[in-house]
């Protein structure tokens, strides 16, 4: 045993001595050159490098920035929402004594300090004011809680707090801090807006607010424009907003809202509007049906003659049929006895449908009853 642990030994020791021996030796000193301009050259180089270290000793090495941490506002919404649906689902249950803290857990979150609890509460207001309509005694409006909102400096918040305001209701005295907020860049602030400032105006609409709703429609995104004309488009607020109105449903990205949520509610309509709504009728095919469900009303007698010779026209040029029940529906208000022999002649020649049948069969007997 004794030899055989020398033996190994003795062969490590070999082998080391080995490597030892095999490894490149060590580079020769460097010899200065003898030329001249070589030597030059690399005491130039040796300057520069000394003055560069030198100069990194004065130079005071400039402090590594902390790094700000990463904004979890997405998070922080995202549980906010959690706990607004659960507070939600308790206000809907039939425990009054429970749904009585859920409103008193929502109104001192409006107040805390908290953003996530001050965020669900912002998105439970309009259930707890619907609640506390029927909720006696009556409580404190909520509205001068979530009015210092408005302000935020957080996005989540100053968003949640204007559809808050919404369902709390605007009232005239909070129309000069509306009007301030007109030059907000942010869209959803502007899209809940206009319906603030048809809460809080008066009857009739003050001037600034017009001008203001006359600014928005102006706006550059389609949803200010879409909520600027379902909250004023059944208010008359002068010739000039009818006229942008018409300038608006001239754009096909703008035509179908501002028929459906102003134009076609105007009666009566005036004489520009009605050849608008004929021709978006045939021109546009997915605002053709509100255009002509418009001039069921509105349309003033001197006009349905100019109506009925449209609707004959289409239903002997046109091949829809959604289009022709329209236009038959209209015949059976507007329609002359001048008319009955282009209607006979058109269903002569076309054979309609059974579904289009039963509206020619109606247009003919009303406008044989009312001559």
């Amino acid at each position: 045993m004794t030899r055989l642990l020398l033996i190994l030994l003795v062969g490590s020791n070999a082998a080391w001595v080995v490597v030892r021996t095999t490894q490149a030796p060590p580079a020769p000193p460097r010899v200065a050159s003898t030329d001249p301009r070589e030597a030059e050259l690399q005491r130039r180089i040796d300057t520069l490098r000394a003055e560069a270290a030198k100069s990194d000793e004065k130079t005071p090495k400039p402090k590594t920035p902390r790094r700000v941490p990463a904004r979890n506002d997405w998070k922080r919404s995202q549980a906010a929402w959690k706990q607004s649906s659960a507070w939600r689902q308790r206000l809907s249950g039939r425990d009054k004594e429970d749904a009585r803290a859920v409103r008193a857990e929502v109104r001192a979150g409006l107040v805390s300090d908290d953003l996530l609890t001050l965020e669900a509460a912002l998105r439970t207001v309009h259930v707890v004011a619907w609640a506390e309509k029927r909720a006696e005694p009556k409580v404190e409006s909520l509205r001068l809680l979530v009015l210092p909102h408005l302000d935020s400096k957080v996005p989540e918040i100053r968003h949640a707090a204007f559809a808050a305001l919404r369902s709390a209701g605007a009232e005239p005295e909070d129309l000069p801090r509306l009007l301030a907020l007109e030059k907000s860049g942010e869209n959803w602030s502007r899209a809940t807006l206009p319906h603030l400032l048809r809460q809080a105006a008066s009857d009739p609409v003050q001037a600034e607010v017009r001008a203001v709703v006359l600014r928005l429609l102006d706006d550059q995104s389609r949803s200010v424009i879409d909520h600027t004309l379902a909250a004023w488009g059944r208010t008359d607020l002068g010739p000039e907003f009818v006229e942008k109105v018409v300038v608006l449903a001239g754009r096909p990205e703008t035509r179908r809202s501002a028929i459906e949520r102003m134009l076609g509610r105007l009666d009566p309509k005036p004489d520009s509007v009605v050849e608008l709504l004929m021709k978006v009728a045939l021109t546009d095919g997915q605002s053709m049906d509100v255009a002509l469900a418009s001039l069921r009303h509105g349309v003033s007698e001197h006009q349905r003659p100019r109506v009925a010779d449209y609707c004959v026209r289409v239903l002997q040029t046109r091949t829809n049929a959604r289009m022709h029940v329209k236009c038959l529906d209209l015949l059976a208000m507007y329609g002359r006895r001048a008319d009955v022999p282009a209607l006979l002649a058109w269903a002569d020649e076309t054979a309609p449908s059974k579904y289009v049948r039963r509206s020619y069969d109606k247009a003919l007997a009303a406008i044989r009853k009312r001559s």
